[in-house]
């Protein structure tokens, strides 16, 4: 959400959290804005959320020095909370945006939209604009993609390999899988996991989710 205590000074993004969707607990601080590491003065942010806790902010930003253009930024926190780099979008030909708002598409890859002004018609035309982007322009691989273990469990490692601004997250929801060793980083890393011993009748199979990739675990039955 979006607050402000007047419109014509500074606008900042805060953040609440719900189990219900109904009742709302605010959360201290700005995530950008007055008192955060990014101090721009945004308007209209979207949350696309990432691997594990990571959450990118789009949202209409004050560009260049007249600081009435609005055009389209974002920043990424691994935690969901600190945002501390603030990235300029590139809609080509200055083009000025607003209403940022952000799909990830099936191979990876992101599209968004966006208000676009098309200030040579008078009066302005305000039109929608669809664009290809990469936030960050980070991509990621896995070494292996997946991994097998007997009943008994044992330790994994998967290797992470991304350029060295690239930062990612590993988590995964199954009780019966650990992160032992780097749940974060930047650039290229190693995740380690413990696989707990399988005490039912059954196989059974987790994922992990990996610099925004899915790798998958499973366990033979006893």
């Amino acid at each position: 959400m979006t607050h402000s205590t007047n419109p014509n000074t500074q606008f900042n993004i805060g953040s609440a959290t719900s189990e219900d969707l109904l009742r709302w607990a605010v959360e201290s601080g700005n995530r950008v804005g007055t008192g955060a590491a990014i101090t721009t003065s945004p308007q209209q942010p979207h949350a696309l959320r990432r691997a594990g806790d990571c959450v990118t902010l789009c949202y209409n930003c004050r560009v260049g020095a007249n600081t009435g253009v609005s055009g389209v930024c974002y920043a990424t926190a691994a935690d969901g909370v600190t945002f501390s780099r603030e990235y300029a979008l590139d809609l080509g030909g200055g083009t000025r945006g607003a209403g940022a708002d952000v799909v990830r598409l099936p191979d990876g890859s992101y599209r968004l939209y966006h208000d676009h002004v098309d200030g040579t018609v008078t009066p302005r035309v305000y039109s929608i604009r669809v664009g290809r982007l990469e936030l960050n322009g980070c991509t990621y691989a896995l070494s292996p993609a997946s991994q097998e273990f007997g009943p008994e469990g044992g330790t994994g490692v998967v290797d992470v390999a991304a350029a060295s601004t690239c930062t990612w997250t590993a988590a995964t929801a199954a009780p019966w899988i650990t992160i032992t060793a780097s749940s974060s980083g930047a650039g290229s890393g190693t995740v380690t996991y413990l696989v707990g011993s399988n005490l039912g009748t059954d196989s059974r199979r987790a994922t992990l989710m990996i610099a925004e990739q899915t790798f998958t675990v499973t366990q033979a039955a006893p």
